[in-house]
Parts: structure tokens; C-alpha cells; sequence
């Protein structure tokens, strides 16, 4: 969905995350990322809904703004390797 969405409206994902661009590295946003979503996992898992949904939803952010960092603003997939 995300692939579609960036084809689709380029100057989005740029409009959202304008406001919020700072000089930080690339690897610690990705790892506050993880973080808040094993939060999310928890409340589900707990049954906390409401506060489920709003990590889930920073974790959403987080993940926009990490590729951000590094002036990269195209999605790129990630290529899995497998063993022969």
C-alpha cells in the first residue's frame, strides 16, 4: 500500500514530514521506532486499545520520517535473500 501511495502523491509524504526534519541519525529513529512498536504490542496484548492505536500510529511516523533522514524520499523494498 505504501509503494502506491508515495507513486500516487509524491509531495504527501514531503508536506507531512516537513515540520519535523531535523539532523539526526537515520539508525536511532529506526530503533525508537522498534521500540514503540513492541509498546504497541504490549497494550495490545494487554487490551489497552487507545493506547495501542496511538503507538501504532507514531510507529507509522516514525518509519515515514526515518528514510526522511537520509534525503531518501521514494520507497525503497527491501530485498530478502534466500539460500539455495
Amino acid at each position: 500500500m505504501l509503494p502506491e501511495l508515495s507513486t500516487k502523491f509524491p509531495e504527501l509524504r514531503q508536506k507531512l514530514l516537513k515540520p519535523f526534519i531535523i539532523n539526526i541519525n537515520p539508525n536511532v529513529v529506526s530503533v525508537v521506532a522498534l521500540l514503540v512498536a513492541i509498546a504497541a504490542g504490549y497494550f495490545l496484548w494487554q487490551n489497552l486499545l487507545l493506547p495501542a492505536a496511538a503507538f501504532v500510529l507514531l510507529n507509522g511516523f516514525l518509519d515515514m520520517y526515518a528514510p526522511k533522514t537520509k534525503r531518501i524520499c521514494t520507497y525503497i523494498p527491501v530485498k530478502v535473500f534466500t539460500y539455495a
